[in-house]
Order: C-alpha cells, then sequence, then structure tokens
C-alpha cells in the first residue's frame, strides 16, 4: 500500500475535533508553560502557510509498538518527501490522528514507553 493511500485526510468530526484543540489549547498561552505565548507558537503561522498537514490512519486491531514505529517511518518518509514541495519548510509539520487507538491502548503505549528517554523511531 502506498502512502498516499495509507494516509488519508481527517474526517469532518477529527477536523473540528483537532483543529478546536489546536486553536483552543496549542495555539493558546498555558498559565504554567513558564513564558508567555502559545504553547506552540509554530502552529498559527504553519496553518497560515497551509503547510500544517492532519492525516489520520488506521490502526490496526492488536497493533503494536513495531506497528507503531513501522507507520510512524512511514508517515516520516512521506512527510520528508513532500518537503520539496512545501511553500516554507521550515513551518512543514504533520500530525496524524491513529483511528482506533482508544484509552486503553493510549493507556498501553504510554505504560510500555513510560521509562524510555526517547521514541523508539528517533534514532533515524
Amino acid at each position: 500500500m502506498t502512502a498516499e493511500a495509507l494516509f488519508r485526510p481527517l474526517s469532518a468530526g477529527q477536523q473540528r475535533r483537532l483543529t478546536g484543540w489546536l486553536a483552543d489549547y496549542v495555539s493558546a498561552p498555558h498559565p504554567e508553560l513558564g513564558r508567555p505565548g502559545a504553547v506552540c507558537p509554530f502552529v498559527r503561522p504553519a496553518q497560515r502557510a497551509e503547510c500544517l498537514e492532519l492525516v489520520r490512519v488506521r490502526w490496526p486491531r492488536g497493533g503494536s509498538a513495531a506497528e507503531l514505529e513501522r507507520l510512524t517511518h512511514r508517515l516520516m518518509d512521506r512527510f520528508e518527501a513532500g518537503l520539496a514541495h512545501s511553500p516554507n519548510p521550515s513551518l512543514a509539520s504533520v500530525i496524524c490522528v491513529f483511528d482506533g487507538r482508544g484509552p486503553r491502548s493510549t493507556a498501553w503505549w504510554t505504560r510500555r514507553t513510560a521509562g524510555s528517554r526517547t521514541p523508539p523511531w528517533s534514532g533515524r
């Protein structure tokens, strides 16, 4: 399966929830941040420059840490291949929603990576 077929646009509901979270939390100041400004000062400029891509991928039933690493590498390869076509590569970014990863699977991943100082794919 090609990366284009694997990573799809968000559903309307996902788009609404994610853009709402980006606007209401990530792009807003937070009192515990320790500095003025947005939690992530790059989100709004990336959105204005149309350099923030939002995609989704289907999380396989019973998916493992190895599957998460494989999907993350595929997403990184796709992202890196598109940088040459970005209107502003310094703001280019991607957020991927893993369809099918509910609260239990998130807790599973957190428990298994709690002792890690870096994600398994960071050595790329």
